[in-house]
């Protein structure tokens, strides 16, 4: 089973994973999102997955889950992984 978000195919893949602040303003939504992690192709980018997202540098982007959000997307691997076809 898949450890991530998303189904890797093939290519160049960058794997973010969600951070919170980790402190008692932190929403039970965003808590349930922390430390996961969500696989996007070369060419997609972390709206795949937060529509509202917001690049801030090549490897943080704001997530903007709701109003006064302060989490974000931080890059943690970025890889080329050959999947074999059946």
């Amino acid at each position: 089973m898949n450890a991530f978000f998303g189904f890797p195919k093939r290519g160049r893949q960058k794997i973010w994973a969600y951070r919170t602040m980790l402190d008692e303003k932190v929403c039970e939504e965003c808590w349930s999102f922390e430390d996961k992690e969500f696989v996007c192709e070369e060419d997609e980018s972390p709206r795949r997955y937060f529509e509202y997202a917001e690049e801030v540098t090549e490897d943080y982007w704001n997530v903007r889950l709701h109003p006064n959000c302060r989490c974000y997307l931080e890059l943690v691997d970025e890889n080329e992984e050959e999947v074999e076809e059946e």
